[in-house]
């Protein structure tokens, strides 16, 4: 059964408190996965968030894998047209109210202390614009892996700069926190982006200042599916190039423009043909 939004139980605005942190699940095409995300997110050791499922105008019945679940108070199921991932989170987000947003798709996996320790790092640490963390990567890929293989940054393993995160030593993890006023600031994803417009919301929000957060457990799953986004290469590679390019103009006369344009010729040259390789 299709829910209107306007059908939720309790809108996150009617709420008697602020939750801590609003959670938020794009669902397009996994109806038969996001119960699974859903069930890892009511297995936090914190009870105090909020959740908004965006059924982006998918071509499967969301809504009605979702339904379930909407007899707890705290998720709540927005019916969309389709307008992509990007505008599908800022929707989603919009309709908040807690300090802190963690992303969270719907065919992937929260362990259970997620919310608990990057709540509490970035209610810590007001100079951290992200908290990521490590995750193990599962399903359409050869063998099972982490998301995060080596030292993170340039630094104390702990603490990212903008430098680092262009350079891509220090990596993000999709299923990561960041601050409703710094989403508010950049204004939110670009959705103009079909590919990699995670990175570039993780390099605009650095661009702010401050530090990515880097935990060193392993705090989520990320589910790699046949035909996927990210299981596609070519496409990733193309969306972090646009990236690169963008920030071009922020970036000016700052030094991280060394690196940005490092970056982007190696991208380039490793990945690209030659008639293909300007800058």
């Amino acid at each position: 059964m299709k829910i209107p939004s306007s059908a939720k139980a309790q809108s996150p605005g009617n709420a008697p408190s602020t939750p801590r942190i609003a959670v938020i699940v794009p669902a397009y095409g996994v109806a038969h996965l996001v119960g699974e995300a859903l069930e890892s997110l009511r297995a936090q050791t914190i009870q105090d968030w909020e959740c908004i499922v965006i059924d982006d105008g998918a071509p499967d019945d969301v809504a009605g894998a979702v339904e379930p679940f909407l007899s707890d108070e705290r998720i709540h199921l927005m019916l969309t047209p389709n307008q992509g991932v990007s505008a599908a989170r800022n929707t989603a987000i919009a309709a908040t109210s807690s300090p802190l947003v963690a992303l969270l798709d719907g065919d992937d996996l929260l362990r259970p202390t997620y919310l608990e320790t990057m709540a509490a790092v970035m209610e810590a640490e007001p100079d951290a614009r992200i908290a990521t963390c490590n995750a193990r990567i599962f399903g359409a890929v050869s063998e099972e892996t982490l998301a995060m293989t080596r030292k993170q940054g340039t630094g104390d393993g702990v603490r990212g700069t903008l430098s680092d995160v262009l350079a891509r030593e220090f990596n993000v993890y999709i299923g990561s926190t960041f601050r409703r006023a710094d989403f508010d600031a950049i204004g939110g994803f670009d959705t103009s982006m079909s590919q990699s417009e995670d990175l570039d919301f993780w390099v605009r929000l650095m661009l702010l200042g401050g530090y990515a957060r880097y935990v060193d457990e392993i705090l989520g799953d990320y589910r790699v599916r046949r035909n996927s986004a990210s299981a596609n290469g070519q496409l990733m590679m193309l969306g972090m190039i646009r990236v690169y390019e963008k920030a071009c103009e922020a970036l000016g006369d700052r030094p991280e423009e060394r690196t940005r344009l490092a970056t982007c010729t190696r991208m380039k040259r490793e990945n690209w043909p030659s008639s293909m390789r300007s800058t």
